[in-house]
């Protein structure tokens, strides 16, 4: 299916990218031909959910000490 650029603003705002993102999303997924509109939202959609999850799962527990924490102490 062939998105519409209003189209295309309707499912970045339902996907998973932050708001403060959208815009930025937009510009760069017109800059590619018409017809990959829809595979690069999916693309940027995945990669923004998957960055997310990384985060959460790299995140330090708090009762750990980090390695600077280690030095300064």
């Amino acid at each position: 299916m062939i998105l519409t650029k209003k189209q295309l603003r309707r499912r970045i705002e339902q996907s998973a990218i932050p708001a403060r993102l959208h815009s930025i999303a937009f510009a760069e997924i017109t800059k590619h031909r018409r017809l990959m509109w829809e595979t690069e939202l999916i693309k940027a959609d995945k990669a923004y959910r998957d960055a997310a999850e990384g985060c959460k799962t790299r995140m330090p527990h708090a009762d750990m000490i980090t390695h600077n924490e280690e030095h300064a102490i």
